[in-house]
């Protein structure tokens, strides 16, 4: 996994292989567009149409309804179980998703793409927002433990908490919490909390009001149980200090707790 800070939703990063350009028309569902097929399963029999530059992702119907429940219901919906009539992949639009996250979801989940073995924080972030929108994170289990080892030359290879700047930090404290990911969740707060130099997060500093027990934006929540976390950190340690506790102390916050 490589770190990157970076201010945009998500890197233009392409592959470099597995791609080639259908030389014949789409399916039923979506008219065809002259865009290039990024193909993870070669001669799949569904493209996925994302995004408004209408990328084209090609997999399995198989792989989709393995993968994703919801893709499998939209399946359903159209009644697509595999090639039309004349032997064309079945197509499936989905406008509104990133189309970089959801090739990368599929790619991360199916071998023969070593691009996804270096993707940064952000763009984990949003294949993960992308995959937990599509119910997936079940699957991304099974690949997950790499994104939380730095393997850069830069750095020696270890856990990423102790090596990625805040950002990419924050970046995979989410990954963690949506995939319930307990010790990664605490090792990441942890540094954020401990950190000398607070981590700003300009749309996270407008937070949205809560209605009982929904919270419209559950990332709001713990970005300001950690700055509330931060102030407390800071006179518990003094208070620490001042007494001379012996022992192991623990700290604990909103989320979690930690050993000083």
């Amino acid at each position: 996994m490589s770190s990157s800070k970076s201010d945009s939703e998500s890197s233009p990063r392409q592959p470099n292989s597995g791609q080639s350009t259908p030389d014949h028309p789409g399916g039923d569902l979506v008219k065809r567009t002259p865009l290039k097929d990024y193909d993870i399963i070669c001669d799949g029999d569904l493209v996925l149409i994302v995004g408004q530059d209408r990328r084209r992702i090609r997999i399995t119907i198989q792989a989709a309804r393995t993968t994703s429940s919801v893709l499998s219901n939209l399946l359903d919906e159209s009644n697509s179980t595999g090639t039309n009539n004349a032997g064309e992949a079945v197509e499936l639009k989905l406008s509104l998703d990133d189309a970089m996250a959801a090739l990368n979801a599929f790619a991360s989940l199916y071998p023969g793409n070593p691009y996804v073995n270096d993707l940064t924080p952000e763009e984990i972030y949003d294949m993960v927002v992308f995959g937990r929108k599509y119910e997936m994170l079940e699957e991304f289990k099974r690949v997950a433990f790499q994104w939380f080892y730095a393997t850069r030359e830069e750095v020696n290879s270890g856990p990423v908490y102790q090596v990625c700047d805040l950002e990419d930090c924050w970046y995979l404290l989410m990954v963690a919490r949506y995939m319930d990911m307990e010790s990664e969740f605490g090792k990441l707060s942890e540094r954020l909390i401990r950190a000398k130099v607070g981590y700003i997060n300009e749309r996270l500093q407008r937070r949205p009001p809560r209605y009982g027990d929904y919270d419209p934006d559950p990332e709001a929540t713990i970005y300001w149980a950690i700055r509330r976390a931060r102030q407390s950190f800071g006179l518990f340690q003094a208070q620490h200090t001042r007494c001379r506790w012996t022992g192991r102390t623990e700290f604990v916050w909103d989320y979690g707790s930690f050993y000083l």
